[in-house]
């Protein structure tokens, strides 16, 4: 039982370690790309540091500084991976979100047992189909039949 996933940063050939959450969902998977939203605006034209420049470990120490609430404890579900092998990201899989080229929103629309409709970020139109259907096919969406039902693609249109 659990919502668990996985992200990284990458930044070329680079990649941080994963970020592993056991409850996190989809949802912490929108909260660090939400993160690389503000990242690029807070350092858009500075080269001096590290996070400046996107340098995936520091991206990702910063990132978990930022989902930490002053004077709390990270809760027990988020943990460290040296990779996406490196822990259970077995519901929703693992994330290696790119910090130099930004994802685009979707609409992604399947239909046949699951009529399941929802939006995603992705670099295009085939990975927002390929996040989707790997996640329907998992039984990851409410309206699943059952787990690894056939679905088809009837739509993918990029938001503006």
């Amino acid at each position: 039982m659990g919502n668990r996933v996985s992200v990284s940063f990458k930044n070329g050939d680079r990649e941080s370690v994963a970020l592993f959450h056991h409850w996190g969902g989809m949802e912490f998977v929108e909260e660090a790309r939400g993160y690389i939203r503000k990242l690029h605006e807070e350092v858009a034209g500075k080269q001096t540091e590290p996070l400046d420049r996107c340098d995936p470990q520091t991206v990702m120490v910063d990132f978990i500084s930022r989902c930490a609430t002053k004077g709390e404890r990270i809760s027990r579900s988020i943990y460290l991976g040296k990779d996406d092998c490196d822990g259970d990201n077995s519901d929703n899989g693992h994330f290696a979100l790119d910090l130099v080229e930004p994802a685009s929103r979707f609409n992604v629309c399947y239909e046949e047992k699951t009529n399941y409709e929802t939006e995603v970020e992705a670099k295009d139109a085939n990975e927002a189909r390929d996040i989707v259907l790997n996640h329907v096919l998992k039984g990851g969406c409410e309206k699943s039949e059952e787990k690894g039902s056939s679905v088809e693609c009837v739509s993918i249109n990029e938001i503006s």
